[in-house]
């Protein structure tokens, strides 16, 4: 299906399958490259053109909207993880976390990816000595 307005989403998925010849006129591509968009130039009357991203290593390249089909939209899942790998976002973020001990298990939304994988618990305890002006916090007895 070809590429509409509408469809020109950050995260869509696209297969460049056309090109402009020497005169100006679109031709099909022998390969179509498979890509995500990742930036919309818009227009006060629309949208311009893509940024479209082909591989992780490359810079994204410009592209006219009349050169691209749609292969999913943004909002599936595929389409979604495929972004999250492009732009090099964590996995984890927005994750839910189910505590491992207490009498009840409560849940804790991480939405930002605070807690660390692997540890037990999202604050480590000092090495330091923890003192006031001097004085030791612990209480010695006297």
């Amino acid at each position: 299906m070809a590429l509409s307005m509408k469809d020109c989403v950050v995260g869509t998925i696209i297969d460049h399958a056309q090109d402009f010849t020497e005169d100006g006129r679109i031709c099909n591509r022998s390969v179509y490259r498979r890509g995500i968009i990742v930036g919309v130039d818009k227009t006060s009357g629309g949208v311009a053109g893509v940024s479209v991203k082909f591989s992780v290593e490359s810079e994204p390249e410009k592209l006219d909207i009349a050169l691209l089909h749609k292969v999913l939209s943004s909002s599936t899942k595929v389409a979604v993880e495929a972004y999250r790998r492009i732009v090099g976002a964590p996995k984890n973020i927005g994750a839910t976390i189910v505590a491992k001990k207490g009498l009840f298990r409560p849940k804790l939304q991480d939405a930002l990816a605070l807690t660390p994988v692997g540890e037990k618990g999202p604050v480590k305890p000092s090495d330091e000595e923890e003192t006031i002006a001097g004085m030791a916090l612990e209480d010695t007895g006297a």
